[in-house]
């Protein structure tokens, strides 16, 4: 286009219909709108090919809706691993949770940011599980579970969390009553295991020595607190 402007700007000038100073100020104007048009089309994103579903936008009504019915703490991330929606009990899981931004800057987790990039690549479910301090000591399992569907108008990674405190806790309690009980128990059955050695032994045969014995069992065993 502008090697066909120059010419036509020269052959007017050559032939005495227009000035030198018109004619470069016309193929000016025109070189500067090639270049402004060539601009703008580099500019421009690329659209998404048609057969290529949008992703989800952020906040979107009908996912935070069922979102928010759900009982446990549930993030919604597109493939990018972006937030779409997330409700309130997970807010309060992680506050640092915003819509729009990436998982990994509200969630410094690494086990759960390793399950969703693996759930992501596999397409199944991952499950890891991690240790929360603050503000409460809590334990969580998370779950990361991708979903497509021409509903959904692309994917979607659904990060689910289920608190383990409760169930931590009990398990504690068992391990503690058993070394509890185990120590308690450990002192007066190794004195009657030393009686049950000694009759069988050397006092077996005499009488002196049995009634020694049973006197002594008797003395330790009253003085054993109730």
């Amino acid at each position: 286009m502008l090697v066909a402007a120059a010419v036509a700007f020269g052959a007017l000038w050559m032939l005495g219909t227009i000035a030198a100073a018109p004619a470069l100020a016309g193929f000016a104007a025109i070189a500067a709108a090639a270049l402004i048009a060539t601009v703008n089309t580099q500019a421009a994103p690329a659209s998404l090919p048609k057969d290529e579903p949008s992703a989800p936008g952020v906040a979107d009504p009908l996912i935070q809706a069922v979102l928010s019915a759900l009982p446990d703490p549930v993030v919604a991330l597109d493939h990018r691993g972006d937030i779409v929606a997330l409700n309130a009990r997970a807010a309060a899981i992680a506050p640092a949770l915003r819509p729009g931004e990436s998982v990994s800057l509200g969630l410094r987790v690494p086990e759960v940011l390793d399950a969703i990039r693996n759930a992501r690549a596999s397409g199944t479910s991952q499950r890891a599980e991690f240790f929360q301090r603050v503000p409460l000591e809590r334990w969580y399992e998370a779950m990361a579970t991708p979903i497509s569907g021409t509903a959904l108008r692309g994917s979607l990674v659904l990060l689910a969390f289920h608190d383990l405190t409760p169930l931590r806790r009990v398990e504690e309690m068992r391990v503690d009553f058993v070394a509890n009980a185990s120590h308690e128990l450990r002192t007066p059955l190794a004195a009657l295991s030393g009686f049950i050695d000694t009759l069988r032994g050397s006092a077996r045969e005499d009488p002196r020595r049995a009634n020694a014995s049973s006197a002594s069992c008797r003395r330790r065993r009253s003085a054993w607190p109730a």
